[in-house]
């Protein structure tokens, strides 16, 4: 299985933390089509890591690659077209007055033709099951709705791998359900940090469990989730 992501020894520290590292020693790869579940305590490092995948953060030592493409300056604008970053609020990537705005913008910074654009915006909408949303005004769809297009705003850029932050957080019932469902479905290779144990059992094969910035398990996701109930009540 070709790898999709690689960290390899990914140490990062903030500049306002004194030296004193929030990742340290990080390295998994998840394979093309390979669906991970990020798991850990809040402060454990779960979000720095995210912010890891297309270069929002760069580490202090150690390296990332996507596709194969070691991130750098140089290869940043490539990697982070690989990329699909979802995060936790919706109110994040959604700024346009339109849903068809909203996820035009992203191949449009890509320069693409506009009969692209139109193309990967009816697509990446159709692939979500929310063609019928594509001329709503943005701020009258419910949180579900937005979620959804939040998802179509990172598809429409045709990455090769989802990166998703709490991606069922904020949601109902119903909302989550069908959130759900659509991760399914979907071909990419994700990685996404939740606290929903319930999605990741349902959704990842596999979880990484992180502990105040080292990976303390990578396997098997019922496994997983027992370390973490483990480590919770300590």
């Amino acid at each position: 299985m070709s790898e999709a992501l690689k960290f390899s020894h990914v140490c990062y520290s903030y500049p306002s933390a004194k030296g004193k590292e929030v990742l340290s020693d990080v390295s998994f790869s998840i394979g093309k089509g390979e669906k991970v579940a990020l798991l850990g305590l809040n402060g454990a490092g779960k979000s720095t890591l995210l912010l890891h995948t297309n270069g929002l953060l760069v580490p202090t030592d150690g390296s990332v690659e996507v596709d194969g493409i070691a991130l750098s300056k140089k290869t940043l604008g490539e990697a982070r077209r690989r990329v699909g970053m979802v995060f936790q609020n919706a109110d994040d990537q959604l700024f346009s007055p339109t849903v068809y705005a909203d996820v035009a913008f992203g191949p449009r910074m890509m320069k693409l033709p506009d009969s692209e654009v139109d193309k990967s915006v009816r697509g990446a909408l159709d692939a979500i099951g929310a063609s019928h949303l594509i001329d709503r005004a943005t701020a009258t769809l419910s949180g579900g709705e937005r979620r959804m297009v939040a998802v179509a705003t990172v598809l429409s850029m045709r990455p090769s791998i989802l990166v998703l932050d709490e991606p069922t957080s904020y949601l109902d019932i119903r909302a989550r359900n069908g959130l759900t469902s659509l991760l399914e479905e979907l071909p990419h290779a994700m990685l996404l940090a939740t606290h929903n144990l319930g999605l990741a059992k349902k959704l990842c094969p596999r979880s990484i469990l992180i502990d105040k910035g080292r990976i303390v398990f990578d396997g098997v996701t019922d496994e997983a989730v027992s370390l973490l109930e483990e480590i919770a009540g300590k």
